[in-house]
């Protein structure tokens, strides 16, 4: 009866424990969502509509260099988990790439959808990589935070080596060597405009909403 007794409270002490256990590591952070109204959401500007000066060195470097997060929130008008979000917001930061261009790289490539598919399927995920890079840095490019690494480290090369967000843009789109070949054609994609103008875009609604 005694061991009966005693069994009965190890089992009980055990379970107390691997409950104040798992309390303890749950995430004490939360959050709190911004939202849009849905007139905010339907008043974003037609791309076209706005002029970019192509050959403003400050325009570029405005995009880029909008990387300084004082701290990582949880927009509502992001379509990625809050999870996601705050992977991606303390990835820009640490290789200094400013979120509101990765967001316009991120909808561009594919439309903020984790199964986006591309190239015949050569190209994958939220950053859409293709497929010689599915490997890089020894991440996984079909684990979609690895994806997002992926896409944010070779943003941030591409960022370092070439200044300029017009070549970052086709360097990413293309590749390096398509990237040069075009620009000594003098050839220059229209996802140049597209993608500036969207990241401007987003960098006023994270401005309007406490970045």
């Amino acid at each position: 009866m005694v061991l009966i007794v005693a069994i009965l409270w190890s089992l009980i002490l055990l379970v107390g424990i691997y409950a104040i256990l798992k309390v303890s590591s749950k995430p004490t952070h939360h959050y709190e969502p911004i939202k849009l109204t849905e007139e905010e959401m339907n008043a974003r500007p037609i791309m076209a509509d706005i002029h970019i000066q192509e050959t403003d060195p400050e325009v570029g470097m405005c995009v880029i260099e909008a990387a300084e997060l004082p701290k990582y929130t949880f927009y509502d008008f992001i379509p990625l988990s809050e999870d996601m979000q705050i992977h991606c917001q303390e990835l820009c930061e640490k290789y200094h790439v400013g979120f509101a261009f990765f967001l316009a790289m991120m909808e561009s490539e594919s439309s903020f959808n984790v199964d986006a598919h591309g190239d015949s399927s050569n190209s994958i995920g939220l950053m859409q990589i293709n497929k010689p890079n599915w490997d890089r840095y020894d991440l996984n490019a079909s684990i979609p935070k690895d994806n997002v690494e992926i896409g944010i480290r070779m943003m941030s090369e591409y960022i370092i080596k070439y200044q300029e967000v017009d070549k970052v843009v086709m360097a990413y789109k293309g590749g390096e060597s398509a990237m040069l070949k075009w620009v000594k054609e003098g050839t220059r994609l229209k996802a140049c405009d597209d993608i500036v103008n969207a990241a401007m875009w987003w960098q006023e609604r994270l401005d309007e909403y406490g970045r």
